[in-house]
């Protein structure tokens, strides 16, 4: 099973790109209307740099439980066919325990090679998931984790 949330990121990223044509249409009208710098435009240029900021950092996360291993890949929006290595990729076998805390999917995951058996916690941002989704996801894992 494959979730992603990159159908929301991809709308919220054209938002953002959307929103920064507008501010710069905005910019270059005061500039030309104007022609001069004051307070107004500052402003504008602030908000062009900050969406910018927010289009650059926009990631895309992949979520595969084949049954077997847990994938976990974060994508940039930009970068979309390259091929990414998982940030987090384990055998289901070696999960503890894993809950959804307000968009934060922790999973404990028992550390095998190891002699003491140490379990590492691992955060993922679920930001952009829809409720249902990661229900799936919570669901999907718990449902595996019956040893």
């Amino acid at each position: 099973m494959k979730i992603s949330n990159q159908k929301n990121i991809e709308k919220l990223g054209v938002i953002l790109l959307f929103l920064a044509v507008i501010d710069l249409l905005i910019i270059a009208s005061i500039w030309l209307i104007f022609q001069k710098y004051d307070w107004f435009i500052i402003v504008f240029l602030v908000a062009f740099v900050i969406l910018l900021i927010k289009i650059c950092n926009l990631h895309f996360v992949e979520f595969e439980n084949s049954g077997l291993v847990v994938s976990i890949r974060k994508r940039h929006l930009l970068k979309v066919n390259d091929f990414v290595f998982p940030i987090l990729e384990f055998p289901l076998e070696l999960l503890k325990d894993s809950n959804v805390k307000s968009d934060i999917l922790y999973l404990s995951i028992i550390n095998n090679e190891s002699e003491s058996n140490k379990t590492n916690l691992f955060k993922v941002n679920l930001s952009g998931f829809k409720k249902d989704m990661k229900t799936l996801i919570v669901s999907s894992l718990q449902g595996d984790q019956s040893n």
